[in-house]
């Protein structure tokens, strides 16, 4: 004999999995504190050719909502130091910035950032949280 599930059966296991998969979610979300940004990140810009690589700092000085406000300063394949002020954009532990002739696209993990630079050659960028 063949037993069959209920309508209510099937729905209250769906019901729950639901929700489980919702606080699971919200969790995973909760746990990147946007906060823990703020201050000043150091670390290395590098094309992906290897042809130029340099030193550069973002100075994270406030958040609010997915706003990121704050300072990049990058010595590029000239040697000259450039500085912009920058309004970024947090999505989950995804820092993405636009600058005048630059966009940077940085995943957070911890007290370190990694991602990639795009403007006259893809770069890739590495910093970690000085301070």
């Amino acid at each position: 004999m063949r037993k069959t599930l209920s309508f209510a059966t099937v729905f209250v296991v769906f019901f729950f999995i639901l929700v489980f998969t919702q606080i699971a979610v919200a969790e995973i979300a909760s746990a990147f504190d946007s906060q823990s940004l703020v201050g000043e990140w150091w670390g290395e810009w590098s094309t992906l050719n290897g042809q130029f690589s340099d030193r550069i700092y973002i100075t994270v000085k406030k958040i609010e909502g997915n706003k990121v406000f704050g300072v990049v300063e990058a010595a590029g394949a000239d040697k000259y130091l450039r500085y912009e002020k920058f309004e970024g954009t947090l999505e989950g532990n995804v820092l993405s910035i636009t600058l005048s002739k630059l966009w940077l696209r940085l995943t957070i993990e911890g007290k370190t950032m990694e991602g990639n630079a795009w403007g006259g050659q893809e770069s890739r960028l590495k910093l970690v949280k000085h301070k």
